[in-house]
């Protein structure tokens, strides 16, 4: 099963594809480096509740609700497929 970290960086990759963003101009939306941003998105640094707001609107999401319903839908697709594999 996904991790809730893991979930939250699906959920931005999706996102991001979804809309054409690239992850060069969320960070920089986010006032973080790329470099920073690549970490979390690695799930080698963790999100916090801190960057959700931020990373909503550099996603185009009206808030951080959004974003954490997009990840709880990642989570519910990585668990459906583990049963399935």
């Amino acid at each position: 099963m996904a991790s809730f970290q893991e979930a939250i960086s699906s959920a931005v990759k999706t996102q991001a594809t979804r809309r054409g963003l690239a992850y060069k101009d969320i960070a920089s939306t986010m006032q973080i480096s790329r470099s920073n941003f690549w970490r979390h998105l690695s799930n080698k640094q963790l999100w916090n509740s801190d960057d959700f707001e931020k990373l909503a609107a550099a996603l185009g999401l009206h808030n951080s609700w959004e974003l954490l319903r997009l990840a709880q839908n990642e989570q519910e697709l990585a668990s459906s497929q583990e049963r399935t594999a």
